[in-house]
């Protein structure tokens, strides 16, 4: 089993995590009632405005809302006028949809050597860069990872790691990969060295699997690939320590972040679901119910998550509105899609068939699906340019 993943850093579009504490009056007289919101606390519903949390609130009745919320987390009806804030979980904000209007860098690219139009379209022909970003890959059985060039395409070398690794993530700085070994270890590997230089030793039953870093750089989130301890673990990144965990249901395998740093969303192949975690709350803010989902790649706006469904044949990507969290489209690719990205600009979403041996590219604008076949079962998807 290997796994190859872009050696491309983040973006931070938004501001660091901020912690809240509780606060039973806070609403009583609130000083910035528009930026407050209803969302779940230990499975009961509680006003929160990112700083401070209560119970209370003029005219707050708990019993007229439901955990986990079925369309993420409303504005308090309280606030006064319906906005959103760029922090809100659960929404996708008109502001910040107005502020990126034109075309612009993907979330996952600081910084491009072409101008960012989709692949399609781009006229600027591909010529050989030496600068262009490595590749890494993971190798299962052999508890390595491999860093390639990927201009011209090489293998710059091996780095041993714990055994049974399964997925790395970059820093947004490009400094650190880090690497899950199911084994009860995530591996940090200096990217200026090519060495391992931390390995944290998780307990004995949480089985590392999927890895997802926020934008800042300060936290990682890892999910436990098992039925004893089912888990998605937050992990301070400066401390190199595990914070916290949210118990879920069984095997919960990859884990992905919103473009806003405010969500997370976990796929669970066996289980025929994909959770949304509230990042502020630590808790689960709604259940989608997808076939077999094997990967997920956001728009660069978070407004829609394009998730691949492995169930059937042939296979499908289905579109998620991320706002009201239904299934605006559903498009029919090859046998088994396994790997998802979404290009440059919005326009085309690629899709890795590791069944079918084959590639599907889907236009989002049009809706048109081509796919085409090549040697072998396609495994890893990494966009270098």
């Amino acid at each position: 089993m290997s796994t190859a993943i872009k050696v491309l850093y983040s973006v931070a579009l938004l501001g660091l995590l901020v912690l809240f504490s509780d606060c039973f009056s806070c609403y009583e007289n609130h000083p910035n009632p528009d930026n407050a919101w209803v969302t779940c606390v230990d499975g009961k519903p509680m006003l929160t405005d990112r700083k401070n949390t209560s119970s209370t609130g003029p005219n707050f009745d708990p019993n007229q809302y439901q955990c986990p919320m079925p369309d993420g987390s409303p504005i308090w009806p309280g606030s006064g006028k319906p906005t959103y804030p760029l922090h809100q979980p659960g929404r996708a904000s008109e502001a910040k949809a107005a502020a990126f209007s034109s075309p612009y860098l993907a979330h996952t690219i600081l910084a491009l050597p072409l101008l960012p139009l989709s692949w399609s379209t781009s006229a600027v022909p591909l010529a050989c860069d030496a600068s262009a970003p490595d590749v890494l890959q993971v190798h299962h059985n052999n508890a390595l990872v491999t860093r390639f060039s990927t201009c011209p395409f090489a293998i710059k070398t091996t780095i041993p790691v714990a055994t049974r690794p399964l997925q790395i993530a970059i820093t947004p700085d490009g400094q650190t990969a880090l690497v899950t070994s199911f084994d009860n270890a995530v591996n940090f590997i200096d990217l200026t060295t090519n060495k391992v230089t931390f390995t944290l030793m998780t307990d004995f039953n949480v089985n590392p699997h999927g890895i997802a870093i926020n934008s800042d750089g300060t936290r990682a989130y890892i999910t436990s690939f098992n039925t004893e301890n089912s888990v998605v673990a937050t992990i301070d990144l400066a401390a190199r320590k595990v914070i916290s965990t949210l118990f879920v249901n069984a095997f919960p395998q990859s884990v992905y972040i919103t473009p806003d740093d405010t969500q997370l969303y976990v796929t669970f192949p066996l289980g025929n679901s994909v959770y949304v975690v509230d990042i502020l709350t630590n808790s689960i803010a709604n259940i989608l119910t997808i076939p077999n989902p094997r990967d997920i790649a956001f728009n660069s706006k978070g407004t829609k998550a394009y998730i691949t469904s492995a169930s059937g044949s042939p296979g499908s990507v289905q579109e998620l509105n991320m706002t009201t969290f239904h299934i605006d489209h559903v498009y029919t690719v090859g046998l088994g899609p396994t790997d998802i990205a979404v290009l440059y600009g919005d326009v085309d979403v690629v899709v890795n068939n590791y069944e079918g041996k084959s590639v599907s590219t889907i236009n989002a604008i049009t809706g048109a699906v081509t796919t085409t076949a090549v040697s072998g079962s396609p495994i890893g998807l990494s966009i270098v340019r």
